[in-house]
């Protein structure tokens, strides 16, 4: 929605609705186009806005779970990154206590079953 708001009082106010809503006009002193007394919204009006007012309501909680879901995913992802450091910097330790010049096949180790 766009608005084109002048500083004065009694200044004319132009309101872009959505896509496929009228374009309104009306004036900061609450009198429509032409001195006209402002008309109340009707019905059809109010159950627009509810509707409208609804679907929000209802993406902004899909919207919220689908953070509350993602922030999980990262948290474990996260603790997950954090293990596997641990398990880099064991395994480099490992490497580096062996003997060098000590070579192990893995052909010479027995296999779990035996």
């Amino acid at each position: 929605m766009t608005a084109d708001i002048q500083a004065q009082t009694g200044q004319t106010v132009t309101e872009q609705a959505p896509t496929g809503q009228a374009l309104t006009e009306r004036t900061l002193t609450g009198q429509a186009p032409g001195g006209q007394a402002p008309t109340e919204p009707t019905r059809a009006d109010q159950a627009q806005t509810e509707a409208r007012l609804t679907e929000l309501e209802i993406k902004a909680s899909f919207t919220e779970d689908l953070v509350d879901r993602l922030n999980e995913v990262i948290v474990n992802q996260q603790r997950q990154i954090e293990r596997l450091m641990i398990e880099v910097s064991r395994l480099r330790q490992e490497a580096d206590t062996a003997e060098p010049g000590t070579f192990r096949s893995l052909r010479d180790e027995l296999p779990p079953h035996y």
